[in-house]
């Protein structure tokens, strides 16, 4: 004779790993985006957008020009590497941003000298 308790724990474990599998299959709809010149280029015109607000925000709060360079540098290279992650998550586009926000960041060093 069979036993009932274990037809529905059968049941339970197949619809549980159904609904994971689903889960798992819409997981994955958004494909990385490889980063070209032309996009890392509208990502900066972005950015530089956005720095003459936070550098005047950072004035009227009278910080001072040591503090205003080192928000202005630290926002520049975060958002860059938001919006590249944004765009190519995935291992090689991470360690990509990362290598171009450091690249970033050499070009606005030698900028403000």
């Amino acid at each position: 004779m069979r036993n009932p308790n274990n037809h529905f724990s059968m049941k339970y474990m197949l619809l549980a790993i159904g609904l994971f599998s689903i889960t798992l299959s819409f997981s994955q709809t958004k494909a990385p985006v490889e980063v070209t010149p032309v996009l890392q280029k509208n990502i900066m015109l972005e950015i530089d957008k956005e720095i003459p607000n936070l550098k005047q925000l950072l004035e009227k709060a009278k910080e001072n020009a040591v503090h205003v360079e080192f928000t202005v540098d630290t926002f520049r290279i975060e958002y860059f590497m938001e919006k590249w992650i944004a765009l190519d998550n995935g291992d090689f586009g991470m360690r990509d941003a990362g290598y171009a926000a450091a690249a970033v960041l050499q070009k606005s060093g030698r900028r403000n000298k």
